[in-house]
């Protein structure tokens, strides 16, 4: 099968920040990965574009049980960087919104394998970073522009 390349190119993916806490329970263990499931999780994430050139960043910061009165289980703050090249011919905004909406998805993606593999060595074991519904993330990022 001839496989068709992207127009959206992975340059580069570096974790800039990581700190993992493992919480500890107070009363009993935890017994299920379905508690580090439901651990409060926020993501905020920005694009840095290039002018003179056909690069971008992404920069996404995650925040796992980052709350006053921690969660049993793992705390987690990080923030990564994905550079991008995005290689189209015709500026189509609905093309190039839909690449950049991949890139996103591709930086959390990344993130969500690192923390598999930093957590895998955690008393908790690994915490894999829950789906996204990358439509309403868009959009509650797009409000939070609209309103400031």
């Amino acid at each position: 099968m001839d496989i068709l390349r992207s127009e959206l190119e992975l340059k580069d993916f570096v974790v800039l920040t990581c700190n993992l806490e493992s919480i500890f329970p107070v009363e009993k263990a935890l017994k299920s990965s379905q508690a580090l499931k439901d651990l409060p999780l926020d993501i905020d994430f920005d694009l840095f574009q290039n002018k003179e050139s056909n690069e971008f960043r992404i920069v996404i910061g995650i925040k796992v049980n980052c709350i006053k009165e921690k969660l049993p289980g793992y705390s987690v703050a990080i923030k990564a960087v994905s550079r991008f090249d995005l290689n189209i011919i015709d500026e189509n905004p609905e093309q190039k919104s839909g690449l950049i909406n991949s890139a996103v998805q591709i930086t959390l993606n990344s993130v969500r394998g690192y923390l598999w593999n930093v957590s895998s060595f955690g008393i908790y074991g690994r915490y894999t970073l829950p789906t996204i519904n990358l439509p309403a993330l868009m959009k509650a990022k797009i409000d939070q522009k609209d309103n400031k």
